[in-house]
């Protein structure tokens, strides 16, 4: 839980506003190191996080005929100031046939 306070600290510091990450209309993912320790989904938004040995590799997908009202927040950080994190994301938008 520290770790979680910790980067909203940073978050905070950076000029973002810590109070999304409570806003249930908003999906978030929040990742320290090579760990998930936050994460909110909406509707229709998949999002498939696998810890590696330096960070973390995505699945972000979105389903079909579903609009994302808000902006998905993806915070990222080490703490403290110093370290290695690859973060691989693979998006993947399912389209409406025509």
């Amino acid at each position: 839980m520290q770790d979680y306070k910790n980067m909203l600290d940073a978050y905070t510091q950076a000029g973002g506003t810590p109070e999304i990450f409570k806003d249930s209309n908003i999906a978030h993912l929040v990742v320290h190191k090579n760990k998930v320790i936050g994460s909110h989904l909406v509707k229709g938004l998949v999002l498939e996080p696998k810890e590696t040995r330096s960070g973390v590799d995505i699945r972000l997908i979105i389903e079909r005929g579903i609009k994302i009202e808000h902006p998905v927040h993806l915070c990222f950080g080490v703490l403290p100031q110093k370290g290695v994190q690859e973060i691989n994301i693979i998006a993947k938008l399912k389209m409406n046939r025509v």
